[in-house]
């Protein structure tokens, strides 16, 4: 018998619009939380290295993927001034048990303001190895539920951050095309062996974007355990 194959574009296609789909609000509350999102430019002011940010979609691709999984506590490389921070934690907001992140920031040290319920642990001035070196000596191995990567990872960090993983730990990955840093990221971790059992979901398209009422195009990519997905009859 010959296998059915299907390209990781068009699977991701389905699991995209299967993740956007669940995240059923109004579009009053999608509102409310980009405006939350576009109030922190104000923090640029205060960076010290003031770099890019999150496109609208790539913040409404986080929220939904947190409103969709549910985790319990987010790891996060890259905070910056917080787009993604606040929009993975008021995704936790809404979800049916409350959740923790753990962010960190090599260049800056400015506290987000407090715009949404979910606590959020800030490692300002630290890199990534520091973060989860404290993590690890407050009892958080084998804890984390969801990674955000927004900043490298160095390779002699991988074992570290697979020891504050799980089996079901999902993965995004900002920056994901080319060579940027999500690339490489994912690059590294596959190449480890440490990470097994995933498949890659490629970043949305602007097909699916401008279906949800977003226009511009998204650059973050999901590394999903396979035992998280699922295949129903309806």
């Amino acid at each position: 018998m010959q296998p059915l194959s299907l390209s990781v574009r068009l699977f991701g296609r389905a699991v995209w619009t299967a993740i956007f789909e669940n995240t059923a609000f109004e579009d009053a509350q999608q509102g409310e939380l980009l405006s939350k999102l576009h109030s922190l430019e104000a923090l640029r002011k205060q960076a010290e290295y003031d770099t890019g940010s999150i496109s609208t979609i790539t913040a409404w691709s986080l929220f939904a993927a947190v409103r969709t999984f549910q985790p319990e506590l987010i790891l996060e490389v890259g905070t910056f001034i917080g787009k993604s921070t606040i929009a993975m934690g008021l995704a936790l907001d809404q979800g049916r048990r409350p959740g923790t992140i753990h962010t960190c920031d090599f260049s800056n040290s400015f506290p987000l303001p407090a715009l949404c319920k979910s606590p959020i642990v800030q490692y300002p001035k630290k890199m990534s190895s520091d973060m989860f070196a404290a993590m690890l000596a407050s009892g958080l191995a084998g804890k984390v539920d969801f990674v955000h990567l927004d900043g490298r990872v160095a390779e002699q960090e991988l074992p570290v951050l697979a020891s504050l993983c799980k089996a079901t730990t999902v993965f995004a990955f900002d920056d994901f095309e080319g060579i940027e840093k999500g690339a490489i990221n994912y690059m590294k971790m596959l190449e480890s062996g440490l990470f097994q059992g995933r498949i890659l979901i490629p970043p949305c398209s602007e097909e699916i974007s401008r279906r949800f009422g977003l226009k511009d195009a998204s650059r973050t990519a999901l590394w999903l355990p396979n035992a998280l997905i699922n295949i129903t009859a309806q």
